[in-house]
C-alpha cells in the first residue's frame, strides 16, 4: 500500500494507537449528533404513532444516543457539551451524574448550578396508549437553578414543586415533611 508506512518502534505504534483511538472516539461521539439533526431536526411537541416512520426515526436516534460511549463521561463538562450539541439548554456549572441520557434534548432545559443525581431519569418523552407524546404539553424536563435535590420542577401532569430549595433545607434539618404538590 503506497499511503501507509510500517511502524518502527514502540513509540510509533503507541502514537498511532492514540491517534486511532481519538479518531474512533470522535467518530462515535459525532454519529448520534449528526443522526439526530439529519433524521429529526429539532424535537417539537407532537405525538408519534408507534411503528410509524416517525417512530422508526425516533427509535434510531434513541438507540444511537443511548449507546454512545460519552455516557462514560457523565459528570464531566464533555457530557454537558454533548447534550448542548444535541440541542439541550444546559446552564453553567451543571453536573449531570445520571447515565440515563435524555433523548428529546431540544425540550430539555437545565438551570445554572444544578446537580442531577445518578439515579435520575431525564427522558423528555413518555409512551402512552400507542403514542409517544413529546413536549411541554405532555412532558417537559425543567431543572432549576442550584436546587441540588435531583427532583423535577415540573411533573408529568404540570404540577410544580412549591417550596423549592427552602423545602430541601427543612427536610435535611428534619423540620418538615414533603408536602403534596400543588397544581
Amino acid at each position: 500500500m503506497s499511503g501507509f508506512r510500517r511502524a518502527h518502534g514502540v513509540l510509533d505504534i503507541y502514537l498511532r494507537s492514540v491517534i486511532s483511538g481519538c479518531a474512533l472516539f470522535l467518530f462515535l461521539f459525532t454519529v448520534p449528533i449528526l443522526a439526530k439533526w439529519i433524521l429529526i431536526g429539532r424535537w417539537k411537541p407532537q405525538r408519534i404513532r408507534i411503528w410509524s416512520l416517525a417512530y422508526v426515526r425516533f427509535w434510531v436516534v434513541k438507540t444511537l444516543v443511548r449507546r454512545n460511549p460519552i455516557v462514560l463521561f457523565t459528570g464531566s463538562p464533555l457530557f454537558n457539551l454533548y447534550l448542548r450539541a444535541l440541542g439541550a439548554k444546559v446552564g453553567r456549572g451543571v453536573v449531570i451524574l445520571s447515565t440515563h441520557v435524555p433523548i428529546c434534548t431540544d425540550l430539555l432545559s437545565i438551570g445554572e448550578g444544578t446537580v442531577i443525581r445518578k439515579d435520575s431519569f431525564i427522558n423528555g418523552y413518555q409512551a402512552h396508549a400507542g403514542f409517544h407524546p413529546r413536549g411541554p404539553d405532555h412532558h417537559r424536563e425543567e431543572r432549576g437553578d442550584q436546587r441540588g435535590d435531583g427532583h423535577r420542577h415540573r411533573h408529568l401532569d404540570g404540577r410544580r414543586d412549591p417550596a423549592g430549595p427552602r423545602l430541601l433545607a427543612a427536610l435535611r434539618a428534619g423540620r418538615a415533611r414533603r408536602p403534596t404538590l400543588a397544581r
